[in-house]
């Protein structure tokens, strides 16, 4: 769920407890799930799994109709000792199921139901028709527990006559956020215990939201991922928001297999159980010291220029500029921060190839906190035979590197202007790209020249001891 990939609960919030908060659809009249498997009798009533519980879902926004406002309810499927007995229900002709709200008199007075025959899907969101003609088909022959959820839109007809029906061998687990951890990185840790150890495909997920607001109803920021580990102990990390900010989160399970892609309404009612601080969602500041505006790279022919912006710096101390070598990230020179948020930097790379070269930023504080720019990948022409660097030098030493087509030795001469040798060497230089590291002559400050033969090349440069 990328964006990536996949999705996104410090007190367990239970999910069929009732709220004093009004609902669309009138609180003395409950909604009921009947059918075939029980004979669509609405008795007893409020005592048992046929009446749902009102619940909202990562919100206190009062009669939500977005799939955050649901009515809920779990029925335990067994050929002996459960609630119902397994069966398959075709829908319609009395061999179905709906969901039902009315005064004692008439329970019947309003569902939700099919428009004409089908099978609902099981672990998936399926639509419904307010008031429609037809019951609707479930398969319940496979013994285990069914999670009906249903969005609370009221009376009318709506596309977001939707519900949710998930199915697990045992009873659903109840999850609850016990610590999260900020990381030096900006990331965020959370540990995530439940009751007991979830059915198989019985999931674990985190949802996530960057910014000032931590409405999950619909904002482009919202994200998740699926929470790991194993027993009744698993964890999470969500990702360093690109700038100082505020991440709010919470938890929930769900046997959806299609999060990634859902709309958010489905997102919400694919909700088993959850942990969402009731109603507040959990919430942490998270400030980086570093943020950046851009980072993009140019080319030459001979070598790759990479320029960035920042949007924030504090504390700020360096930028190192890492590499993509044969699979391992390598550090290949590093840039100290002016600490003034706006700033721009510039970095050469003389050792770039030909074809695809990769580089990403690790952005430092002086804390030794660290976060990472996303890769970069500039597409480089380089025909240069010899390069060298720097040209102002500030220590004792610069780098040669040779694109040769042949193996071969190279010859280093380093004079002074008047052309008195001061220093001469031979070196082995490897077919294609070799980068080599030359130890000058102690020398004072001044221009100097180095001159390069290779059996295919000759190449003379002036640099400045500083």
């Amino acid at each position: 769920m990328n964006r990536k990939s996949l999705l996104s609960t410090i007190s367990l919030f239970l999910v069929f407890s009732t709220t004093s908060q009004a609902q669309n659809i009138f609180s003395g009249e409950p909604v009921q799930v009947v059918g075939s498997f029980n004979g669509y009798a609405t008795t007893p009533y409020n005592t048992d799994y046929r009446t749902t519980a009102y619940r909202k879902v990562s919100t206190t926004t009062a009669n939500p109709k977005d799939g955050r406002g649901q009515w809920a309810t779990t029925i335990n499927v067994a050929a002996t000792g459960g609630d119902v007995t397994p069966t398959n229900m075709t829908g319609g002709g009395g061999n179905g199921f709906l969901f039902i709200s009315g005064p004692s008199t008439n329970r019947f007075q309003n569902k939700w139901v099919f428009g004409g025959v089908g099978q609902a899907t099981i672990n998936s969101v399926n639509s419904s028709v307010y008031n429609g003609s037809t019951d609707m088909g479930l398969n319940m022959s496979t013994p285990g527990y069914y999670t009906f959820v249903m969005n609370d839109f009221g009376y009318s007809a709506s596309a977001d006559a939707k519900f949710f029906v998930a199915r697990t061998d045992a009873a659903p687990v109840s999850v609850t956020r016990t610590s999260q951890t900020v990381n030096a990185d900006g990331t965020i840790t959370v540990n995530v215990s439940t009751s007991a150890v979830p059915s198989t495909g019985e999931n674990i997920y985190l949802r996530y939201i960057y910014g000032i607001s931590n409405d999950f109803s619909g904002a482009t920021e919202t994200d998740g991922l699926q929470v790991t580990g194993s027993g009744t102990s698993y964890s999470a990390t969500i990702p360093a928001p690109p700038t100082s900010t505020t991440v709010y989160y919470y938890i929930f399970t769900s046997t959806a297999t299609n999060l990634g892609t859902a709309s958010e309404l489905d997102r919400t009612l694919s909700a088993i159980r959850y942990d969402d601080n009731g109603g507040a969602n959990y919430s942490t500041p998270i400030v980086l010291p570093i943020a950046l505006k851009y980072f993009t790279g140019t080319t030459n022919s001979e070598s790759i220029t990479l320029n960035w912006k920042t949007s924030q710096e504090v504390n700020a101390n360096n930028f190192d500029v890492e590499k993509l070598i044969v699979n391992n990230w390598t550090k290949i020179g590093s840039v100290s921060a002016e600490n003034l948020s706006g700033s721009t930097y510039e970095f050469a790379d003389y050792t770039a190839v030909n074809g695809s070269n990769t580089y990403r930023l690790k952005l430092v504080d002086k804390d030794g906190k660290s976060s990472y720019s996303a890769a970069l990948t500039v597409n480089a022409q380089i025909t240069a035979g010899i390069k060298l660097y720097p040209t102002f030098v500030n220590s004792n030493s610069i780098n040669i590197v040779f694109n040769e087509q042949k193996a071969g030795r190279a010859t280093i001469k380093v004079t002074s202007l008047s052309g008195k040798v001061l220093q001469q060497n031979t070196v082995n230089v490897n077919a294609g790209n070799t980068v080599l590291q030359q130890i000058l002559p102690s020398l004072t400050r001044g221009n100097y020249v180095v001159t390069i033969n290779t059996a295919q090349t000759q190449k003379t440069f002036t640099i400045l001891v500083q």
